[in-house]
């Protein structure tokens, strides 16, 4: 399976990064330390506006925009 130019299931197994920020920014500080990695894993069960839709799609939509891997969510 390919997702975002990522073959997952062949070759070396992938590194993934968990992304565990419960606000955006704290997510966003995170992902500015990351290296080396294949995809990233957003526990959303962390964020403290887990329940409202609209932040959730504001943080993916951030997300988004500084990644060009694929995102566990």
């Amino acid at each position: 399976m390919i997702i975002r130019n990522v073959c997952i299931g062949k070759d070396q197994p992938k590194i993934a990064l968990p992304i565990v920020a419960s606000t955006n920014e704290e997510a966003i500080n995170q992902i500015s330390t990351f290296h080396n990695y294949d995809l990233v894993e957003l526990r959303i069960d962390y964020y403290e506006n887990l329940l409202n839709k609209e932040c959730v799609l504001e943080l993916l939509k951030q997300i988004r925009e500084l990644l060009t891997c694929p995102i566990i969510f």
